[in-house]
């Protein structure tokens, strides 16, 4: 990936971008600290977020794969909820 962009890099060496990238924050709520994701906002060089895109996508295939996964499940226990619920009810589809 670095080769690919390295025409980029080359022409934004020592430019400051601002970029927003997905972080686990920490929030103080009700006297709790409470974690939630959050997209933060950067102010980095061209190579930070080289760096950081290319940690992210160490990680993606399998967020992919589990995500994909996840609704395939979800979606299917839905669908059979709401079609028993529907045939189920004695007074009828309202």
């Amino acid at each position: 990936m670095r080769k690919y962009m390295q025409p980029i890099d080359n022409m934004n060496k020592n430019s400051v971008i601002t970029w927003y990238h997905w972080e686990t924050i920490e929030i103080k709520k009700d006297d709790k600290l409470k974690h939630c994701v959050s997209c933060v906002p950067k102010e980095t060089t061209f190579q930070t977020v080289l760096d950081a895109l290319e940690q992210d996508m160490k990680t993606y295939p399998g967020h992919a794969f589990r995500a994909a996964w996840q609704q395939q499940k979800t979606d299917g226990n839905l669908y059979r909820q709401v079609i028993s619920r529907i045939c189920c009810r004695g007074d009828g589809f309202q």
